[in-house]
């Protein structure tokens, strides 16, 4: 199979445009044709970074520090600080201009793309070879513990000139737990039948709301223990963290998109007190609820900017359309 081969026509990976706040930090492997692979460095100015739609599905993640992101070819759309541990997962087709700003120095972004037709084969050998909705898999800044480990051992192992073998196995790997990972929170072609997208469902739509691990488990057909390791298995995490994780999502978005004093957002999110908040809060990001608000806003700014000028190189006028 040529999957990623340089020498295979139609068949390689559209590269990522970088501009002079980007460059590429390590040659390609060319024993590998299972994964095609990208690391970039990102330095302290913004930038509007086009990605092209992978020839698969594409994982992004970056390695190190706080990293400022947002959706550069629509000024308004959804930005955020996040985290190593979160990945963004783009399926085919899908085409992104993203505008990342580090919080603190350079950061690196691996970019590990699986070609199409490892999903495929995955979907040949299930029982009936029901199809894999591989557009179902999209995500943005989704906590992803085995993926973030999986990556950084494709990285060492394609850095030191592991051979295609290597590539094929981790590419079968992440498919298989990208795919059963997905199916198993949103119940997939089996249903719901472990109760886990239900309860996923009501954390969501409570998440001010003082809720227990028995009150969870109860949701379930199963014990708390039972529960426990059925959700964690689905999840990557514990309830309690996917939780705090869920509240802390929620006070990152009303932080940086809305007006409401920080006690406001701390009860919003369920928490007893601003100090309390605070203090989770900086635990998780690194940063204050206030410094977040202004780090964001400030990114948001310049991505807006960013985007103008953009939009100016390609028309001749400034923020207008070519005629």
């Amino acid at each position: 199979m040529d999957r990623f081969r340089d020498d295979a026509p139609g068949h390689r990976a559209a590269p990522v445009r970088h501009p002079r706040t980007m460059i590429a930090t390590t040659p390609p492997n060319s024993a590998w044709t299972a994964l095609h692979v990208e690391v970039v460095t990102v330095r302290d100015a913004v930038r509007a970074v086009h990605l092209p739609a992978p020839r698969g599905v594409r994982l992004g993640l970056h390695l190190g520090g706080p990293l400022v992101l947002g959706d550069a070819a629509v000024p308004a759309g959804e930005h955020g600080v996040y985290r190593p541990d979160q990945i963004c997962v783009t399926p085919p087709g899908v085409d992104r201009v993203i505008g990342y700003r580090p919080r603190s120095g350079p950061v690196d972004l691996a970019l590990v793309t699986v070609p199409d037709e490892f999903f495929a084969e995955y979907a040949r050998s299930r029982p009936g070879g029901s199809a894999v909705d591989v557009g179902a898999l999209e995500a943005v800044g989704r906590p992803d513990p085995v993926v973030t480990a999986v990556v950084a051992t494709v990285l060492d192992a394609w850095r030191s000139g592991a051979g295609g073998g290597y590539a094929e196995a981790a590419a079968r790997y992440l498919v298989a737990h990208l795919v059963e990972s997905h199916e198993r929170v949103t119940g997939g072609a089996t249903g719901d039948g472990d109760g886990i997208a239900g309860v996923l469902a009501h954390l969501r739509a409570h998440v001010a709301e003082p809720i227990t691990l028995r009150d969870m488990a109860a949701r379930t057909p199963h014990d708390r223990f039972r529960f426990l390791r059925l959700f964690t298995e689905a999840t990557g995490t514990t309830p309690h963290r996917y939780l705090l994780g869920l509240r802390m999502d929620l006070a990152r978005h009303l932080l940086e998109t809305g007006a409401d004093p920080v006690a406001e957002v701390a009860r919003r999110c369920g928490f007893p007190s601003p100090e309390h908040f605070s203090r989770t809060f900086h635990r998780h990001f690194g940063t204050t609820p206030t410094r977040c608000r202004k780090d964001a806003q400030r990114a948001l700014d310049n991505i807006r900017h960013e985007s103008r000028n953009s939009r100016h190189d390609r028309t001749g006028e400034p923020g207008g359309r070519a005629e």
